[in-house]
């Protein structure tokens, strides 16, 4: 799910759920152990365009109903935002979804071959999931799609699952499957998330984000020798580490560094509870628009976590999600 990042942040011009009569209506209902109450965030490319919104589980179960004449990607977060599955849906079916949320890369699928045959490559592969490195899953989905170029579960693969969607590389292994086998729908998703990640600005201007105090306040990358400004989300389980190592960063720079990170998350709940137990004193920033927001856009931010550094004038001067690398930039920018 490297590019769900995305393909779901074109939801913020949608606002409701769609759900048309007709062979386009799909219907999905799931009976998942451990998910108890609690309110489902449902994101998909529909016939109406990008349809989101807001369902609730009740005693581990939960039903949808949407609208898509083409195969789409139905992806649901739980009420924390952290993906808790995605199906491949399309009009004309009823799918039943069963499985434990302990288990989330075991869930199986009843009323689409396509969907099972999915959820089962995620299975055969789960810890390849699970690891930070997606080196070995790309490598897999490379193996899956030479071995079935005429599958639609290659092409799910591709626009879902590889990190490497947004390169040269990318465009390739999806070129590699036959035609019938890449509906236009996920073709579309695909070549959406590619202009997300377009050529990026590579000079950093003033930013007016969200602030801690709840009033949007600039930011601006001029005001010191360097600036490194941490990217992330709600799911980053790596946000621990990273954070350590940059209080030591700035700790070594003083104030010829100046540091910020920027949340990328829908609500900010999440954000408030993990800033304030942070004990840092950088400033705790939140874009109301996710990647798509006015003041970022054209940093064309694809995937997180995110480090970029800056010198003087805001140009970036290292950018990427290794920190010791951003760690080097900053001794080469601070003499």
């Amino acid at each position: 799910m490297k590019h769900i990042i995305a393909i779901l942040a074109l939801a913020v011009l949608a606002v409701t759920l769609t759900a048309c009569g007709g062979g386009s209506t799909f219907k999905i209902s799931a009976n998942i152990d451990g998910m108890g109450n609690q309110n489902l965030h449902v994101v998909f490319l529909g016939d109406s365009g990008v349809s989101d919104a807001f369902i609730p589980s009740q005693d581990n179960t939960f039903k949808i109903q949407g609208s898509s004449t083409d195969l789409t990607i139905v992806s649901i977060l739980d009420s924390q935002n952290k993906p808790l599955l995605r199906i491949a849906a399309q009009g004309g079916q009823s799918l039943e979804i069963t499985g434990d949320i302990n288990n989330p890369h075991h869930y199986k699928c009843k009323g689409s071959d396509v969907a099972q045959e999915w959820m089962e490559f995620e299975t055969e592969n789960a810890s390849l999931y699970d690891m930070v490195d997606h080196t070995k899953l790309d490598q897999a989905i490379e193996k899956y799609v030479k071995e079935n170029p005429k599958s639609v579960v290659s092409t799910l693969l591709v626009v879902a699952d590889y990190s490497q969607l947004t390169t040269p590389k990318g465009a390739a292994l999806l070129e590699s499957i036959d035609a019938e086998a890449r509906p236009e729908s996920l073709v579309k998703s695909a070549q959406q998330a590619l202009e997300l990640a377009g050529k990026p600005d590579t000079q950093l201007h003033t930013m007016m984000l969200y602030g801690i105090n709840g009033d949007f306040e600039p930011f601006s990358p001029n005001n010191s020798t360097a600036t490194l400004i941490y990217w992330w989300n709600n799911c980053d389980e790596a946000r621990s580490t990273s954070i350590e190592r940059i209080k030591q960063l700035e700790q070594q720079y003083g104030t010829r560094l100046a540091v910020a990170d920027v949340n990328l998350s829908p609500d900010t709940a999440g954000w408030h509870a993990t800033v304030i137990n942070d004990a840092t004193h950088w400033r705790h920033l939140w874009a109301p628009g996710s990647v798509l927001d006015p003041a970022i856009q054209s940093l064309r931010i694809n995937s997180l976590p995110l480090c970029i550094v800056t010198d003087s004038v805001g140009k970036q001067i290292y950018r990427g999600d290794d920190i010791n690398a951003a760690s080097a930039a900053l001794a080469k920018c601070i003499k």
